[in-house]
């Protein structure tokens, strides 16, 4: 599973359409699957499937009439088509409501049906554009397990472009990040923590008139000058010098962080969240 990256705007949708045929490119040369997609953008269609951000059913289709049709189009033996659909139906847990129509579907039913249809056919390649947007941390979860099924498939690779970085954490095994229509780097994740993360930091709530005092705590007293990585309204978070002794820090802090107006704090290892923050930031 490869895990793309990027602010709103930064051109991961766009790279997907134009990979599947949506889109045409304006210059450049690309292959899925073995297969250029200036010339032979049918045989690409055969070996992938998509999830869109946005739903594409048909409301008075049935969940198996749907996998049926799209068994056709990929090509599965009219023999088999039965036995595929059933196969692909109880692998998204939608097996019990297979007659049911897709305007009957709940939204996490929907984004099932919709990985579905991306698997079927044996796709080689699956986009999925945001796949859990808009669900509740339930049917997140649920669809996580779909996907970390789906990952087995040995002849099967996966793109997978999400804002929720504890998505790609769980899922992603490389990450690559984009800004402004560019791919900026592209490694593990304690690669990524690594090389851009910095080690440790620590964040703090304060009331924000005290802002000074708690920059002479931590950069000064806690720390021999720790930098600031974000400051919102009454917190901040700051990566710790490579020098630092983390248990020093959180002493220091532990005796005095309240005498500085500071009302709590956390220490710990960078985020994703933190690579990523940096990356927008420093491409900007």
């Amino acid at each position: 599973m490869f895990g793309l990256l990027g602010e709103n705007g930064a051109g991961k949708t766009t790279t997907i359409n134009m990979l599947v045929g949506t889109l045409m490119q304006s210059s450049g040369v690309a292959s899925v699957a073995g297969h250029d997609i200036s010339k032979n953008i049918d045989l690409v269609h055969r070996k992938t499937g998509i999830v869109p951000q946005h739903d594409v059913l048909w409301p008075t289709l049935s969940v198996e009439e749907h996998l049926r049709f799209y068994s056709q189009m990929k090509g599965i033996d009219a023999n088999f088509v039965e036995q595929h659909v059933a196969r692909s139906l109880s692998e998204v847990g939608l097996l019990h409501c297979r007659r049911r129509y897709s305007s009957q579907l709940s939204g996490g039913m929907k984004r099932r049906l919709s990985i579905a249809i991306a698997m079927v056919g044996n796709s080689e390649i699956v986009f999925l554009d945001e796949p859990t947007t808009g669900l509740d941390p339930a049917s997140r979860r649920a669809i996580w397990r779909i996907i970390e099924n789906a990952k087995r498939v040995k002849s099967r690779a996966m793109i997978m472009t999400t804002h929720l970085m504890d998505e790609a954490e769980h899922l992603c095994t490389r990450i690559g990040i984009m800004t402004e229509g560019r791919l900026r780097c592209v490694a593990g994740q304690q690669r990524l923590k690594s090389l851009y993360g910095g080690g440790y930091k620590v964040t703090l709530n304060y009331s924000e008139d005290v802002f000074d005092r708690v920059r002479e705590l931590i950069v000064t007293r806690a720390t021999n000058g720790a930098t600031l990585i974000h400051r919102f309204v009454g917190q901040s978070t700051w990566r710790l010098p490579a020098s630092s002794k983390v248990s020093s820090v959180f002493e220091i802090l532990h005796e005095r962080a309240s005498k500085h107006g500071v009302t709590d704090w956390a220490l710990g290892q960078t985020s994703l969240d933190d690579v990523f923050a940096f990356i927008v930031a420093k491409y900007k």
